[in-house]
């Protein structure tokens, strides 16, 4: 065990003697988190995080099949069966809805207007949803539609006055919330995965989108939803069109955003069983990425170092 311990601290002494390596990200495959330009740093940090072991869902710098480097997420670990089915993940024959800051991360703009004012507002997409990228103008690829989605809204319940209910309805799901004496509370409901699910969490911080494309909800979000409920049938939901309505209280902003539509290799190829080594990366942006559907898995050895969630 001493000699574990003392192997651990001398890796990490080496992990914080390496100087920081900076690198540039080229393309599109990371949208909205990472935009091509964007800088991402290996530092100690990272370098002790890699030590720590695998966490689904990390961005990892790694070394692709063809030697150049390259930033995806991690999505299947060691000895697990990846497949792609109806735009959804599936790992070992289960889907694995993402968390809230995931959704954060990954999640994109819907174009939407949003007509009502004070307690009720309505949101509704402008036109069909699809897994586009806005960035890639010369991709030809066919869109895909989406059916993964919802609504946020930003509801001032103010300082003072008795708690107020605010309900969000999304096709034949209905939420309803009661808000304490908070300042403003950011609510987010949809279908995600064949899940329902919503969350709401007060917040001080008003939304901000700088370029558009990724959602606007602040920093902050708890670690998991608040429910979460069986909605598989697309027939019966509306995830990009929503209602909110809550009685004492005012609508601040609000909007519509879509889950990651994931494809399956060019090929068509949709499952992948990995070695007791090997790993599984994809894209935040599918439709532009070139990833592990296409090269296939790869020895976790080519992982260089996690990067943050988001």
């Amino acid at each position: 065990m001493r000699r574990a311990t003392v192997a651990l601290a001398m890796l990490a002494a080496v992990a914080v003697a390496i100087p920081p390596r900076q690198l540039r990200v080229e393309g599109l495959s990371m949208l909205p988190g990472l935009a091509p330009e964007a800088v991402v740093s290996i530092g100690w940090r990272e370098r002790a995080m890699a030590l720590a072991g695998l966490d689904r869902h990390q961005r990892w710098v790694f070394r692709a099949p063809d030697g150049a480097l390259a930033v995806k997420r991690l999505v299947g670990l060691p000895g697990e069966r990846v497949a792609i089915d109806d735009g959804d993940l599936v790992v070992d024959g289960r889907r694995l809805p993402a968390a809230p800051p995931l959704v954060r991360a990954t999640a994109s703009v819907v174009a939407a207007t949003l007509s009502g004012s004070g307690d009720t507002v309505t949101i509704t997409a402008t036109g069909a949803v699809y897994d586009d990228c806005p960035e890639a103008v010369s991709e030809r690829r066919l869109l895909v539609p989406a059916s993964d989605g919802g609504a946020w809204a930003l509801v001032a319940a103010g300082p003072a006055g008795p708690p107020r209910r605010v309900t969000v309805a999304l096709g034949d799901r209905i939420v309803t919330w009661r808000l304490e004496r908070a300042d403003a509370a950011l609510l987010v409901a949809g279908r995600l995965d064949g899940q329902f699910v919503a969350v709401a969490w007060p917040t001080t911080s008003a939304p901000t989108a700088a370029d558009g494309s990724r959602v606007p909800w602040p920093p902050g979000l708890p670690a998991g939803w608040q429910v979460e409920l069986p909605w598989r049938v697309a027939t019966t939901a509306a995830p990009f069109a929503a209602e909110v309505r809550c009685p004492g209280a005012t609508v601040v902003a609000g909007g519509l955003w879509r889950d990651v539509v994931h494809r399956p290799a060019a090929d068509g190829r949709r499952e992948w069983v990995l070695g007791p080594r090997e790993v599984f990366l994809l894209g935040d942006a599918p439709a532009v990425s070139h990833d592990c559907r296409h090269y296939g898995a790869i020895d976790r050895g080519r992982l260089l170092a996690p990067l943050a969630i988001d």
